[in-house]
């Protein structure tokens, strides 16, 4: 199932800083459909064959490709690369006349082969943060960084991790003090096989780098998330064949 993002909503959505799969809607909230690879807008698409992982969402830089299919040596689909699509950067087309919320992660395809809810599902966007005052002192953080999906522990796919968001802060005098900001992508879901079993299949891309504007300029589209990793009874933890 494809992520949430200025398109629109799937039916299913997860919470991922609840950790809670939300009721699932009577009907699809895209107009084409909420399943397939294809990435709507900032939103990152959902794996779409076999074991393949979720897309991470777009922002200020774009989300990674899901990894990709299960590839046992009895598949001959082996290793298609049918993960769901990063979402797109969208805020670079616009730069801070307009802001958006970070795109979710597509969820992976699950086939149901021992993993539960909420495994395999995309991660929240990160969210927007907009401050105007006459002067900022003193120190903090201001955060709207994406969420990192949840891992799978079975022969599953993982999905997407969520994009940044879009912080913009103004002053009327003086700088932003010691103040931190962070809205970085968040990290793609991994898998683990377990031991006597060498099946790999896809963990989710990494999450967008949100954007940051400040009196001072902007810092651009900052850290992106890592894509998940997997493990098999053959192999260490190994990147998820995430193609920009």
């Amino acid at each position: 199932m494809k992520g949430e993002g200025i398109v629109g909503t799937p039916a299913r959505t997860y919470d991922s800083f609840n950790n809670v799969l939300n009721a699932l809607a009577a009907t699809d909230g895209y107009t084409n459909g909420d399943v397939g690879r294809g990435a709507p807008g900032n939103a990152g698409g959902g794996g779409n064959q076999h074991n393949a992982g979720g897309g991470g969402g777009g922002n200020g830089g774009a989300g990674g490709n899901g990894g990709g299919s299960w590839n046992a040596n009895t598949n001959g689909q082996s290793g298609w690369q049918t993960g769901g699509y990063g979402g797109f950067p969208i805020a670079t087309a616009f730069g801070a006349t307009r802001l958006f919320l970070g795109g979710g992660g597509g969820a992976g395809d699950v086939g149901g082969n021992g993993s539960t809810d909420p495994q395999g599902s995309g991660a929240n966007g990160g969210g927007i943060i907009m401050v105007r005052a006459g002067g900022i002192s003193g120190a903090g953080t201001f955060q709207a960084n994406g969420g990192n999906a949840p891992n799978t522990g079975s022969t599953d796919s993982a999905g997407g991790g969520g994009a940044g968001g879009s912080i913009l802060v103004t002053v009327q005098s003086g700088g932003v003090g010691a103040i931190t900001f962070q809205a970085n992508g968040g990290t793609g879901g991994s898998n683990s096989m377990g031991a006597g079993n060498p099946e790999q299949d896809g963990p989710g891309g990494g999450g967008g780098g949100g954007v940051v504007y400040t009196p001072a300029g902007s810092i651009g589209a900052i850290a992106s998330g890592a894509n998940g990793t997997v493990t098999t009874a053959n192999t260490a933890p190994t990147d998820a064949p995430n193609y920009y």
